[in-house]
């Protein structure tokens, strides 16, 4: 395994002449997100009947659920690609890769989001992170291995990342400044940091799946 500092060097090499292009691609999965939340929170203040606000936050988790994950998720194989020295834009890449495999992405995206967030109420909090990091991989893994359905790829990463989860937790750690920066600069900066840290963990990927084969019975 390489330390965190190698990981996150190779990240920023990883994205050398593609910071822009990285940060645009997540400025706009910001704005679809955001975009349909606020009309549910500016609702009670512009007078709007409760059931209106009600209605326009269903319609904010719904679009979270169908649309900004699954689009997320192709953002997480566009910089996996970028990584292994594909060419184009990564917002092509991740429009690309959220039309062709969107039925596969929304499933997964789904159940591992609504179990970690059940664990996570259940711990409170804490199997919310141990869940987080043992499905961490399940993007990668469906993107590498199309045969695979929902629950192998969930029941892949969970083997794959077996002794690893507390490496890619400290890999996390390690980028607690940059948290803190992305603070500092009310979230601005997060725009360049989300990518940096999304590229170190497919670097992760790639090493923790060197010398494996992915194989679910």
């Amino acid at each position: 395994m390489k330390t965190c500092s190698q990981y996150r060097e190779s990240a920023w090499n990883s994205l050398t002449n593609k910071w822009g292009d990285a940060a645009l691609t997540m400025f706009i999965l910001c704005v679809i997100a955001v975009a349909f939340n606020v009309p549910s929170s500016i609702a009670p203040i512009v007078g709007l009947p409760a059931e209106w606000s009600y209605s326009m936050s269903g319609l904010g988790v719904a679009v979270a659920l169908l649309l900004v994950l699954p689009l997320e998720w192709g953002f997480y194989i566009g910089l996996l690609q970028m990584t292994r020295g594909e060419e184009g834009s990564l917002f092509t890449m991740m429009w690309n890769n959220f039309k062709t495999n969107y039925s596969r992405y929304l499933p997964a995206a789904i159940l591992v989001a609504c179990l970690t967030s059940l664990v996570g109420i259940v711990t409170l909090g804490i199997g919310a992170i141990i869940l987080g990091l043992a499905y961490a991989m399940v993007p990668f893994i469906l993107h590498d291995n199309p045969e695979l359905s929902t629950t192998d790829a969930m029941k892949a990463s969970r083997e794959l990342m077996r002794g690893h989860k507390w490496d890619l937790f400290v890999l996390y750690l390690s980028f607690i400044g940059w948290f803190l920066l992305g603070v500092i600069t009310c979230g601005i900066a997060f725009f360049w940091i989300q990518p940096y840290i999304y590229t170190a963990q497919a670097h992760f990927y790639e090493d923790i799946t060197a010398d494996v084969t992915i194989e679910v019975c």
